[in-house]
């Protein structure tokens, strides 16, 4: 009776812990013979999801294909202390950026591309110019579109393009705490264009843009990022803010990608991080 009245009770009070937000499990050869560790709510909010795991403390960001500035002025409130550098080559989309940043002073306004190379290139500016790449829109892909006449090609300019590479060091910039992408389709090539940094392990988080479906020219698509980024020793924190907007399959979201150098969930590492871990 005694051992059935200790079961119910030690039942309960794990009960009561996992509604109270905690994951339990078992940590046999301790005392007590249970880790508790505080559930962390991540794949909702992909801002509060890096706060979460790298703290507010953020000192540098990288924000290429900033356009006017919407996730740059996201990224200055949640990161108080950050210094953030947008890219976006597209001219008058950059006229918004630059006002932007001159209000609000942490946000430092490149009127460039960014690529696997350095040099100019040719940039697609299409009718709705959220759209405008530095790859034309593939055949077929205005159907993915609310506007069908979006990816519709307005002009062609040439724009300067710079590697990550070559810009961190020409800046003297040795760690870009989250690079956040967003280069219709050119993502890949921008990896490409970063691969010292991501060698020394100097990104610790990649928030980017990734597709289902092909919506440019030479596009890769979320498997070929994904073992891109896995290879390289990347890996996916959740998917955000998908996309069903014309068909009932997911045409693309934007993802979150850890280094697994940090992405150990352990108590030191915890520690670090201000998270809570109860033994």
């Amino acid at each position: 009776m005694t051992g059935s009245l200790t079961r119910r009770m030690k039942r309960a009070l794990l009960d009561l812990a996992v509604r109270a937000g905690y994951d339990v499990e078992k940590n046999p050869g301790s005392f007590p013979p249970y880790r508790v560790l505080k559930r962390l709510n991540l794949g909702v909010d992909p801002l509060a999801d890096v706060r979460t795991i790298l703290g507010d403390s953020l000192a540098c960001i990288f924000d290429v294909g900033a356009h006017i500035g919407q996730t740059a002025e996201r990224l200055t409130a949640a990161f108080p202390q950050a210094l953030i550098y947008s890219f976006e080559p597209d001219p008058a989309s950059f006229a918004k950026l630059r006002a932007l940043a001159d209000s609000v002073g942490r946000i430092h306004a490149i009127n460039a591309a960014v690529g696997d190379t350095d040099g100019h290139a040719a940039f697609y500016v299409n009718r709705f110019d959220e759209t405008s790449s530095l790859l034309k829109a593939a055949p077929g892909a205005s159907q993915y579109l609310l506007d069908a006449s979006g990816l519709t090609l307005h002009s062609e300019i040439s724009v300067p393009v710079f590697s990550l590479d070559r810009f961190c060091e020409e800046h003297g910039i040795t760690r870009i705490d989250l690079l956040k992408l967003d280069a219709q389709g050119y993502e890949m090539r921008i990896l490409d264009g970063a691969w010292a940094l991501v060698g020394r392990l100097a990104i610790p988080l990649i928030y980017l843009e990734v597709s289902f479906v092909r919506i440019y020219e030479g596009q890769p698509l979320f498997p070929e990022i994904y073992q891109y980024l896995f290879e390289r020793g990347y890996r996916l924190v959740w998917l955000y803010e998908t996309s069903f907007h014309t068909h009932f399959y997911c045409l693309g979201a934007n993802a979150i990608f850890i280094h697994e150098s940090i992405g150990i969930r352990s108590r030191q590492a915890n520690r670090s991080r201000g998270m809570t871990d109860i033994a």
